[in-house]
């Protein structure tokens, strides 16, 4: 896996302790989604690049059978207590309307959520993954659509039965539906209006990127495995959105946009 990663170099003088690598002058897919008109074929051929680091991914070591939860409910609920002891307004015990459908309250769907991952998380497959496998952490060059990457988790799995690196075979792919489909990157870039009509009815406007519908189907077509289910990713994507919450509580409005968009992927998995 070392050809996807930039190269590590040797430290000089003073440098015995630190990490060098070489300097990729590449763009991020996030800056490459959200600032440049790359057109399909560009597109397709990313994906098709990205499928082929998964598939390196998923050959590089055995791959185990177990539960996944850790990536998941596990890691929503700490997520979600950590969020309600921050205190403040308890607008997610109320239901709200966003963008004229009302929605039941947050803490109800986290919930509901939790009770859902439990399936999903019995019985995984567990390999080497990135962990953190979003368009931030993708470098691409937009001529020759050459990637790198960036900032690997390297997480250990709790209880020590697993090799360090492990962890869901889908993780990476729900990481990159994050930034496909749930507008992950234009939200934590702050491009997106968040109107309040009244205490308790919203309307979230996200940017839409050039070709983000196509974007979207295309990785439905190059990327997801043909056993994942439409449910699945959007129940497991989700999750992401509302563990992030406390993660973003020094800004209330992205907060209440990473906290929406959410919702409407959870409603995508129960239509």
């Amino acid at each position: 896996l070392r050809r996807h990663f930039p190269a590590l170099l040797s430290g000089g003088p003073g440098e015995e302790s630190a990490l060098v690598m070489e300097a990729v002058p590449f763009p991020s897919l996030a800056e490459l989604h959200l600032h440049w008109d790359l057109g399909p074929n560009t597109w397709l051929a990313i994906l098709d690049r990205l499928a082929a680091i998964q598939a390196d991914f998923a050959a590089a070591a055995p791959a185990q059978q177990g539960s996944s939860s850790w990536l998941y409910g596990a890691k929503l609920a700490a997520r979600w207590q950590q969020f309600v002891s921050l205190g403040g307004e308890l607008w997610w015990q109320r239901p709200l309307c966003i963008n004229g459908r009302w929605q039941p309250p947050l803490a109800e769907q986290v919930q509901h959520l939790l009770s859902a991952l439990k399936p999903l998380e019995q019985q995984s497959r567990l390999q080497l993954i990135h962990g953190d496998f979003c368009f931030n952490n993708i470098l691409c060059d937009p001529l020759y659509t050459a990637i790198r990457l960036i900032d690997p988790r390297g997480e250990l799995a709790p209880g020590g039965q697993l090799p360090p690196g492990y962890g869901d075979s889908r993780y990476d792919l729900v990481k990159l539906f994050h930034s496909i489909g749930g507008h992950y990157d234009a939200i934590v870039n702050n491009l997106f209006a968040l109107r309040w009509l009244n205490s308790d009815r919203l309307e979230l406007e996200i940017y839409n990127p050039p070709l983000q519908s196509f974007v979207v189907r295309a990785f439905r077509q190059v990327l997801m495995p043909p056993a994942m289910t439409e449910r699945e990713l959007c129940l497991l994507t989700a999750s992401l959105f509302f563990s992030m919450l406390p993660l973003h509580r020094d800004d209330h409005e992205r907060l209440m946009a990473l906290a929406a968009s959410g919702m409407l992927m959870l409603n995508a998995a129960d239509a």
